[in-house]
């Protein structure tokens, strides 16, 4: 999968301030190959991630990812980006399938910053992947900051 890269996780949560962003992340294509390899690591071998022929006879235009897998690599960006120690929390909506062929572009917003009950900054963000012909595909929120 061809992406852009971050270098090492230098986030000090405190600097970050409502507005501030992640740096885009584009991911893609996505390939047959990218699904077997997650239905393999996860066991999720649904047939909509396989079968063009059932895919198509239940009225989508072919197959499409595991959800799973897409809110997987927005998981993987935040911690490229920002240390997987500083996330706190993270919840992901499913809003459009992703198609094979689909590149996903990962992106993030801080929303909210403010302390928790042991003065230890937190950033709260909005994060959107968008396929590259512009659909929302996922919508989800993230919390990070140190442990308390």
């Amino acid at each position: 999968m061809a992406e852009t890269g971050f270098g090492a996780p230098r986030l000090n949560v405190a600097d970050l301030s409502v507005g501030s962003t992640m740096p885009e992340r584009r991911a893609g294509p996505i390939t047959q190959e990218h699904l077997i390899r997650y239905a393999g690591a996860m066991g999720d071998f649904n047939p909509f991630h396989y079968d063009a022929e059932l895919v198509r006879s239940r009225g989508f235009k072919g197959i499409f990812a595991q959800g799973l897998l897409t809110a997987g690599i927005l998981g993987q960006t935040l911690a490229a980006w920002a240390g997987q120690d500083l996330i706190r929390k993270l919840g992901v909506r499913f809003a459009e399938p992703v198609w094979l062929g689909d590149e996903l572009i990962f992106s993030a917003v801080v929303t909210r910053t403010y302390r928790s009950d042991e003065g230890k900054a937190r950033a709260d963000l909005d994060c959107i992947v968008s396929s590259g012909d512009g659909r929302q595909v996922l919508k989800g929120s993230a919390t990070l900051g140190k442990a308390d």
